[in-house]
């Protein structure tokens, strides 16, 4: 049986070991370090991403370990964007399509969808709270 808070002192071996149980201890680790500083477990979660580029692993490892750090260390929205974009940076430097620009289209996509989505909703609610008001001045 082993504890991984025993681990807390080795990020540095942890991020260096081949061994993708590593990469999730110290993900792990990670997330309760950063539990109320989203800025830093963007930062944390950046780290690990990059790391699942530079050891040479199969596609779908990447991508399984992706979602296992994605699920881990969940971003607020605005830095859950950034990050894609700041994968797309790192796919660039390694010359690793392990998220291709199909699926990063059809994220910005959705993402523009919502984001239109709600902008129509916030209108919607707006008119709706002005003509409450012209027709109860009570309100």
């Amino acid at each position: 049986m082993v504890k991984l808070l025993d681990y807390a002192d080795q990020d540095q071996n942890l991020e260096a070991n081949p061994n993708p149980f590593a990469l999730v201890t110290a993900a792990h680790l990670r997330a309760r370090q950063t539990k109320h500083n989203p800025e830093q477990r963007y930062q944390a979660t950046r780290t690990l991403v990059r790391l699942l580029y530079t050891h040479g692993w199969s596609r779908q490892r990447v991508l399984d370990l992706f979602s296992v750090l994605d699920w881990m260390m969940r971003l607020p929205d605005g830095l859950a964007q950034q990050l894609w974009r700041d994968i797309a940076q790192i796919e660039g430097e390694t010359q690793m399509k392990y998220v291709t620009s199909v699926e990063r289209l059809a994220i910005e996509q959705g993402m523009q969808q919502g984001e239109a989505r709600g902008h129509a909703e916030g209108e919607a609610e707006g008119e709706a709270a002005v003509l409450t008001r012209s027709f109860n001045p009570q309100f």
